[in-house]
């Protein structure tokens, strides 16, 4: 897991945001 220079979400393994900012998991709305 190579997380340099930026943010991976764990949720998805998706970089440019964290897993509180996961699109894929909001239940608000």
């Amino acid at each position: 897991m190579s997380s340099r220079g930026g943010s991976v979400c764990y949720k998805c393994n998706q970089p440019g945001h964290f897993a509180r900012e996961c699109p894929d998991g909001d239940s608000s709305g």
